[in-house]
């Protein structure tokens, strides 16, 4: 009697993994690279060499999203890893000039869209974590800084996205 009860649960796990192979689509993978020109201001920190900074140069990202779907949701998971070239500026009161490497980005993110309603619309809801650090050189006088940010957006199917500051923080190492 055991072995046709396991038997029997042997063979009604294959119909459900059988099953669910039937409504499950394989995972897509997608990747791309792009390259943005930037230009925005930052703020020097370090205690007695405040002043705001004007940078420009490329920010660059390579994004690798994988789609599962099935029979109540598309789910879209991806990575976005990003890094700085050739970004460089002046410090607006000093004229110093700044060098920044800016490596980070999105890590972990996902998000749902919900079909299980075929009547309504699809709902969106997810969350993303986003981290960065920035290595700010200079060329003068003042202080070299790290600028390090987490930051977490989070959207839901009926309200509006928020986006919250976890943590800022800046180190001044020093000067060149």
């Amino acid at each position: 009697m055991r072995r046709i009860i396991v038997l029997m649960t042997a063979a009604a796990l294959m119909v459900v993994v059988a099953a669910a192979a039937v409504f499950a689509q394989p995972p897509t993978i997608e990747k791309y690279q792009v390259s943005t020109p930037v230009s925005y201001t930052i703020d020097n920190p370090c205690p007695g060499y405040e002043e705001p900074i004007l940078l420009e140069g490329v920010f660059h990202q390579v994004i690798q999203n994988t789609r599962v779907e099935n029979e109540t949701s598309l789910v879209y998971k991806y990575t976005n890893r990003g890094y700085s070239t050739n970004i460089t500026g002046t410090g607006e009161v000093s004229g110093d000039v700044y060098r920044v490497t800016n490596t980070g980005g999105e890590v972990g993110a996902s998000f749902v869209v919900s079909n299980s309603e075929p009547t309504s619309p699809q709902g969106i809801a997810g969350t993303d974590t986003f981290e960065s650090h920035s290595v700010v050189v200079s060329k003068g006088a003042s202080p070299n800084f790290v600028l390090h940010q987490t930051l977490k957006f989070t959207f839901f199917y009926d309200s509006d996205p928020t986006a919250e500051v976890q943590n800022v923080w800046a180190t001044c190492t020093g000067s060149s």
